[in-house]
């Protein structure tokens, strides 16, 4: 008998839906859900795949893709956030520097320091420090269930190893889950 992850369930409402991968990115909120296809053989026992659309409309997703889609959509998002990020670090580092390049070296070294770059090249500076973009993971004690969350895994996922939070997600969650919004007390 298949049940539904209780955090995930939280998040996406996809109890029905088994080996799924969810991703919503942030600062937006765009929830993605990502649902298994498959072939004749596996539709003769279980019945035809997911449709998409059907799925989006069921649970109020922004979008729902394959889970063959994931990691081309993971690193077109990481990708996209981290030139985002790369180009606003590059701006306040122009801001600070003066577009004349005027200004004094113990200034520089100071504004710099502030604006996250410590003066090193801003192009080569995609540590996770200052903003940078994180795949926040879920990871943790369900301490109602007693079963232990484990972080999602998919082939390719180890590319981002220096970009992934396994720490944050859980907690946040679960105090989510806890405090209740009116609109959740009317419910």
């Amino acid at each position: 008998v298949f049940r539904q992850e209780s955090y995930f369930h939280y998040l996406f409402g996809a109890s029905l839906y088994s080996d799924c991968y969810g991703v919503i990115t942030l600062p937006e909120g765009k929830t993605t859900l990502f649902v298994p296809t498959w072939g004749v053989d596996t539709e003769t026992v279980c019945g035809p795949s997911p449709e998409f659309e059907r799925v989006k409309a069921e649970l109020g997703l922004d979008e729902v893709l394959g889970v063959g889609d994931l990691k081309g959509f993971v690193e077109g998002e990481m990708g996209r956030m981290r030139e985002e990020w790369l180009a606003e670090r590059k701006t306040k580092l122009m801001e600070v520097e003066g577009e004349d390049g005027s200004g004094n070296l113990e200034e520089k070294k100071e504004n710099a320091a502030i604006a996250g770059t410590n003066g090193e090249n801003v192009a080569n500076s995609a540590s996770n420090d200052g903003g940078a973009p994180k795949i926040y993971l879920l990871k943790g004690l369900n301490t109602d269930s007693g079963n232990f969350a484990t972080p999602a895994y998919y082939k390719g996922i180890e590319d981002f190893a220096t970009m992934r939070d396994e720490s944050a997600l859980f907690p946040c969650i679960a105090e989510c889950r806890v405090i209740k919004t009116p609109a959740e007390i009317n419910l």
